[in-house]
């Protein structure tokens, strides 16, 4: 329970909460990671059928792994996900990125020295750190982005950042024997925010005011974190020692801010990758002043 003072300030702040994977970064990935493939299925076939005999010399080897290691390190920072659902698909890389280090050691040098396999092991384990540290990749990846944007200006597109849109009615049909009046909300705002529909059961006891509800919110791909306005109609004539709880299905939910008209909840989901729909529920309880 969350007790809210009616003259408690609203502080709201923008935060970059997520950034979108954009088509030509998937696109890279898979260049960068079939190129790789192609060329060390080449060689390993050239020189299993003798084609291909000559050996490289220990710096020239160092770099091509290390030209190698680079290029693999960057699909992986291109794609990886901060959704932990996503376990399957992120051991389906490291395991794919283990198996071109596999191919091109044998297809460059098949008599390496130890050297050799430990520049070839640290590529694997790196590629392996990369794969399996999604939050850190995703702040570094941020990051870098946001420089690119600050030093080349429309080059990628703009992070998007936690809408702050403010709800108008579109229709409000209010059933006075019942007190149950569900809200068909949309938002000002010309880009494509989520579409949000409500439904508030508000009753009046000897204690005070009891509202309950829940409101149905979905998330586009690339959009981290929403605020959800819920309107009170009649308005409460005072929200003093008002007491509030809410949750949601797989989004985290709080109580932003409070007034006599509506109240304002903040939704934050884990990842932005792909579009997601979830269920808040919350209650209100304002005792008699």
């Amino acid at each position: 329970m969350q007790a809210v003072s009616e003259n408690e300030p609203c502080i709201t702040e923008h935060h970059v909460t997520a950034f979108m994977l954009g088509s030509w970064e998937r696109a890279v990935s898979i260049a960068i990671w079939s190129v790789l493939g192609l060329i060390s299925l080449i060689l390993l076939l050239r020189r299993i059928s003798g084609a291909f005999t000559r050996e490289l010399s220990g710096t020239a080897y160092s770099w091509v792994m290390f030209a190698v290691t680079g290029l693999m390190l960057l699909s992986l920072l291109l794609i990886v996900e901060e959704d932990e659902r996503h376990l399957l698909s992120r051991r389906s890389r490291t395991i794919l990125a283990a198996f071109l280090m596999t191919l091109f050691v044998a297809s460059l040098q098949p008599l390496i020295g130890i050297a050799g396999w430990l520049i070839s092991l640290a590529g694997m384990v790196a590629s392996c750190a990369v794969a399996w540290s999604p939050r850190y990749c995703i702040e570094l990846g941020t990051q870098f982005k946001a420089h690119l944007n600050k030093w080349l200006p429309g080059l990628l597109p703009p992070i998007p950042l936690s809408r702050q849109s403010e709800p108008a009615f579109q229709s409000c049909s209010y059933n006075e024997s019942a007190s149950i009046f569900p809200l068909h909300l949309e938002t000002e705002s010309e880009e494509s925010d989520p579409d949000i529909t409500l439904e508030i059961v508000r009753r009046k006891t000897s204690e005070g005011i009891y509202i309950e509800g829940a409101v149905q919110v979905e998330f586009e791909a690339g959009l981290k974190q929403t605020n959800i306005h819920i309107p009170f109609v009649p308005p409460l004539k005072s929200t003093e020692n008002a007491t509030c709880l809410c949750s949601g299905e797989e989004v985290d939910v709080q109580l932003s801010a409070l007034f006599p008209y509506g109240m304002r909840l903040e939704a934050r989901r884990s990842s932005a990758l792909e579009p997601f729909t979830s269920t808040v529920h919350f209650e209100l309880q304002v005792p008699n002043s």
